[in-house]
């Protein structure tokens, strides 16, 4: 038998899905009424649960995603379509709910319709809502599916792949998420875009610069539940607004965007060797390097300032790179130990972007 005290689960995108279902099912109670988990950290989960005991199951499905129905919150809700009450917590008895961190990036808001934005807003997308006493809910601004790396990496799409690394956040939240089981240390606050603030928009109405080469997302689809026939079967399509550069400005914003060096989406479509090059290419994001000098913006009509107009020079851009970590590390989204490996990171980053070729530069 394992000594532990407590018992966590992580699981990601699938493993993530598989985890909220379990939590559905009332699995996080045993035969003899306790606690079999303390809490669970669900990575890319979005609003889906897993692909069990129905007909024609798909568990690994990459066409449109069918796994998102009703309840998706924690708490019980009554379905504004079938006037069923229910809540991924329905079935745990009080006192023994467990903490769950409710984890995901810029790609669950637009990838297929996974519609993680109803992980904080009522149903028919009309208003924010207030989690549950034991969920917090995050968003990582400007990331994809899968983490990033550096440095970024041509691959399906039309632009190379995103390079926001999102572990570092992973990290300082799972810190957190232990703190608040060990010690009752109440975690960071939720943080993902809201309606209420104008950080959170109907897709329909998404506005993004007009960068040179970049094909804009006008035409993508949203998602839809399939336990109701259409018309009710349409979900709301919202997603994270974006400043003048393209950047998110909610959810936790790290270093990488807060002070950046490109465009980085959660979304990009497929390229021409691809094929279908007017689709999304599914759980990816790109990365859409500014112009390093003004004659640059002004030879291909960038409308994004360049990075000789935003910083004074590599120092300069280094030392907004820690401010930002050590806020971050401050508000306990991120390990005050990893300050110094991102600001690392980021001077890396600096080097290859304005050493690079044009062509590498341009991010195509």
């Amino acid at each position: 038998m394992a000594p532990g005290r407590h018992a966590y689960l992580y699981g990601a995108s699938q493993t993530g899905r598989a985890i909220r279902h379990l939590v559905y099912d009332g699995f996080t109670v045993d035969e003899q009424g306790r606690a079999s988990f303390d809490a669970a950290f669900i990575h890319t989960g979005a609003t889906g649960r897993g692909s069990f005991n129905e007909r024609f199951a798909q568990p690994n499905e990459l066409g449109s995603f069918t796994q998102t129905k009703f309840p998706i919150l924690y708490r019980t809700t009554i379905d504004p379509v079938t006037g069923v009450s229910d809540g991924l917590g329905a079935r745990i008895p009080a006192g023994l709910a467990p903490k769950l961190f409710l984890v995901d990036t810029s790609s669950e808001y637009w990838d297929r319709g996974r519609v993680a934005a109803l992980r904080h807003v009522t149903l028919d997308g009309k208003a924010d809502l207030a989690d549950a006493p034991n969920v917090r809910v995050y968003s990582i601004a400007g990331t994809q599916h899968g983490s990033g790396s550096f440095p970024p990496q041509r691959g399906l799409g039309q632009h190379a792949g995103n390079a926001n690394d999102y572990r570092w956040a992973q990290r300082g939240l799972l810190a957190a998420l232990d703190a608040w089981v060990r010690r009752g240390v109440e975690p960071p606050a939720s943080r993902h875009p809201r309606l209420d603030d104008g950080t959170l928009v109907e897709q329909r109405t998404f506005r993004f610069p007009a960068i040179p080469g970049v094909q804009q997302p006008t035409h993508v689809p949203g998602g839809f539940r399939p336990d109701v026939p259409a018309p009710y079967s349409a979900l709301p399509f919202l997603v994270p607004a974006v400043d003048a550069d393209g950047n998110e400005t909610s959810g936790i914003v790290l270093p990488d965007l807060a002070v950046p060096l490109a465009t980085m989406t959660g979304w990009q479509f497929r390229s021409a060797r691809a094929g279908s090059p007017h689709v999304l290419l599914a759980m990816a994001g790109a990365y859409l390097p500014f112009p390093r000098t003004r004659a640059e913006r002004e030879k291909t009509g960038d409308p994004r300032r360049a990075i000789d107009e935003r910083y004074t020079d590599r120092a300069d851009y280094l030392r907004q790179v820690e401010a930002a970590a050590q806020r971050l590390a401050r508000e306990r989204y991120l390990l005050a130990d990893d300050i110094a490996p991102i600001v690392e990171r980021a001077a890396q980053h600096w080097d290859w972007l304005m050493a690079a070729p044009a062509a590498t530069a341009s991010g195509r």
